[in-house]
């Protein structure tokens, strides 16, 4: 995932013209949408909750793909005179992203230990954002920035065993965090186009699993974490650049030599 990001910016690096200025497309304040996929990599533990012997205690991965649409507000700015760039945005993406694990174990029931199987699956459904932005523009046509605040997540758990006759499930809306880096581009002098990696981590959170007759069984116990690579359109609301008064004597400072 990590390469496909990298080849997607020096690609966008290579393409896109350089003779729109990015303080021009990625200053202000700005609205977005933003495309792409997430792969989800929770770790999931089961233990019993009754007091029978258990040969092992399972230890196991859910890993998942879906998909991802977001809206967010942005605001950045250069910092002075200089090239570097802070900011704040508001965000919130509405996931797909689902995993689920199928094992067969032995487990207890409310007399004895049986073998059967267990399926586990986790579904990210949606999540809000707010978060601190801070970049470096290059040469003034492109913007590298770094990305990291809490993250409000909206989560469900369900777990079901058919031959034991287990069923639990848990929907949660975690705090968290969500740290990214991504890089824009600017297209004309109000929309820019960029990419964007992010890792989203929640606290552990468990659900019990009772049997036909309502006695707790099994505790599933999850970390759910996620990736996501997205494609981000972002359009200037403002009229007029924020960051300084006079916006066009530091864009003449600014400005590159002529080619010749």
């Amino acid at each position: 995932m990590k390469n496909f990001l990298w080849i997607t910016w020096l690609i966008c690096f290579v393409t896109f013209p350089t003779t729109v200025r990015a303080d021009t497309a990625c200053e202000g304040v700005r609205a977005g949408l933003q495309v792409g996929f997430g792969v989800i990599d929770s770790k999931l533990t089961t233990t019993r909750t009754l007091l029978i012997p258990v040969p092992n205690v399972d230890y196991s991965d859910i890993s998942g793909r879906g998909g991802i649409l977001g809206l967010s507000v942005d605001w950045m700015s250069l910092v002075g005179n200089s090239d570097i760039m802070a900011g704040a945005e508001a965000s919130i993406n509405f996931l797909t992203t689902k995993g689920k694990k199928s094992t067969m174990g032995t487990f207890p029931s409310a007399v004895d230990v049986y073998t059967g199987d267990l399926s586990t699956s986790v579904f990210y459904k949606r999540s809000l954002e707010v978060v601190a932005k801070f970049g470096y523009m290059f040469k003034g046509a492109a913007v590298a920035y770094v990305r990291v605040g809490p993250s409000f997540g909206t989560l469900k758990a369900s777990s079901v065993s058919n031959a034991l006759k287990y069923k639990g499930d848990k929907a949660i809306r975690p705090f968290g965090l969500v740290m990214g880096v991504g890089a824009e581009f600017p297209v004309t002098d109000r929309l820019a186009f960029g990419t964007e990696y992010n890792y989203r981590r929640y606290p552990t959170f468990s659900h019990n699993l009772a049997d036909t007759a309502g006695i707790s069984q099994l505790n599933m116990s999850i970390i759910p974490t996620s990736h996501a690579v997205m494609f981000r359109f972002s359009y200037k609301l403002s009229a007029v650049d924020f960051a300084t008064p006079q916006p066009k004597e530091r864009k003449r400072k600014r400005s590159r030599p002529p080619k010749t």
